[in-house]
């Protein structure tokens, strides 16, 4: 045992002291949560831009309602559609069309809408631009000449539109998760932006940590060290100090990290709108998080371990890592239907099963609260695979740490396996 902590006590000393670790930590939940916010963020918010929009208005009632509509100024008080009329006569149509897009190819407008005659009836319009991609300015003025259409239809029909806009008005639906610690108001957003952040982490650490162990072996190999070590210690007890040794480290990421959180919540989380939902995550959201990802770390730095051991250089272990990435990645890929029904019978059958239950019965927890017995099985599932990889790859690591020059082959880790 003394021998094994040794390894533990280099391996874990040895990543702490690189800039990598302290970078990891620093940077690592605020890239996880850039990835999942920002693009949502950069959708929606406005890009500044100016339009100027020339309206071939063949109503006659559309275009002074729709300057009225579009009164939206930019942050500096200039406003933001810039709209100016076109008279067309019968017959001008096609001519006015190219025209007005030579004028949108040359900049000299943002675009044009044409307003067809019988607009108030079908609800059709044309927008002519070079950049449709702008989806918060498109479907401002979308909105707006739905509005416009509609009121003038009511209008039609002798009805006032602000009394049935009343009549009408839609109901806001606010969604309270019921759990253990009682109710909360938490919409959909909050749920998924909590689950996947964590989920992410999950997935990113155990990679990250996995892919360590087998680089360590990779090296140990090609420097020879190996056989040093081998000399004083069984391979048993290397396979254990470095996954255990990386695994600490691992640990110790996630306790800060947390500490983080928790420090955010209680001082700035006010000033950057995180703090309901830091405060609504219970403290055995973070004991699971922590128990699952030791349990997945395990199961493939396990894994991993045996890649470095047959494995002579990174290269060749690039290509045969690829199955155990794909078993990492395959949760990703199977969590929206989990999240959108986390009790149905895929959801209970794929986080059962060990290779995926790391994560997704961690994000089946963090939606809901599954039966104690399925938490268990799914713990007590993981931990059995987790003895039953150390015991078939402890036979693998055994010879494959002595083999040089070459990667092994199928049948000759059949042929070990048997042969231990």
């Amino acid at each position: 045992m003394s021998k094994t902590t040794t390894v533990i006590k280099r391996e874990y000393l040895e990543r702490l002291k690189k800039k990598s670790f302290l970078l990891g930590t620093l940077l690592g939940p605020l890239l996880m949560a850039g990835l999942i916010i920002v693009p949502g963020l950069l959708v929606t918010v406005s890009t500044g831009k100016q339009w100027r929009i020339s309206v071939v208005d063949q109503t006659g009632q559309i275009y002074p309602q729709l300057q009225t509509a579009l009164s939206d100024t930019l942050k500096d008080g200039q406003p933001r559609y810039v709209l100016e009329v076109v008279a067309i006569t019968a017959g001008q149509m096609d001519a006015t069309r190219r025209a007005l897009s030579q004028q949108v190819a040359r900049d000299r407008i943002s675009a044009y809408l044409i307003v067809g005659p019988g607009a108030l009836s079908t609800g059709e319009a044309d927008f002519y631009a070079k950049n449709v991609g702008d989806f918060t300015a498109i479907d401002r003025i979308e909105s707006a000449l739905t509005q416009i259409v509609v009121e003038n239809r009511l209008n039609q029909e002798g009805l006032d539109p602000e009394r049935i806009k009343k009549l009408t008005q839609g109901v806001r639906l606010r969604t309270m998760k019921v759990g253990k610690r009682g109710e909360r108001e938490s919409g959909f957003g909050q749920v998924y932006l909590e689950t996947m952040v964590f989920v992410m982490i999950l997935y990113m650490t155990i990679l990250l940590y996995g892919v360590a162990v087998m680089r360590g072996v990779i090296e140990d190999k090609s420097t020879r060290v190996v056989e040093v070590l081998l000399s004083s210690m069984r391979s048993t007890q290397l396979m254990a100090g470095k996954i255990l040794g990386l695994g600490g480290v691992g640990v110790t990421q996630y306790l800060i990290w947390i500490a983080f959180g928790l420090g955010l919540s209680t001082f700035g989380a006010a000033y950057l709108g995180l703090g309901q939902i830091i405060r609504a995550i219970s403290p055995s959201t973070f004991f699971y998080f922590l128990l699952f990802y030791l349990l997945g770390y395990f199961l493939y730095a396990t894994l991993y371990a045996g890649v470095g051991a047959i494995c002579s250089t990174e290269q060749d272990a690039q290509q045969v890592q690829f199955p155990i990435i794909f078993l990492l990645m395959l949760p990703l890929m199977l969590s929206a239907p989990i999240i959108k029904n986390p009790d149905s019978g895929l959801a209970i059958v794929l986080s059962l099963i060990p290779f995926f239950s790391p994560m997704l019965m961690f994000l089946r927890m963090n939606l809901v609260t599954p039966p104690l017995g399925q938490i268990l099985a799914s713990i007590f599932l993981l931990s059995l695979s987790i003895f039953l990889m150390i015991w078939l790859v402890a036979k693998i690591f055994r010879v494959g740490l002595l083999i040089y020059g070459k990667r092994a082959t199928l049948p000759e880790i059949v042929r070990w396996i048997k042969a231990s």
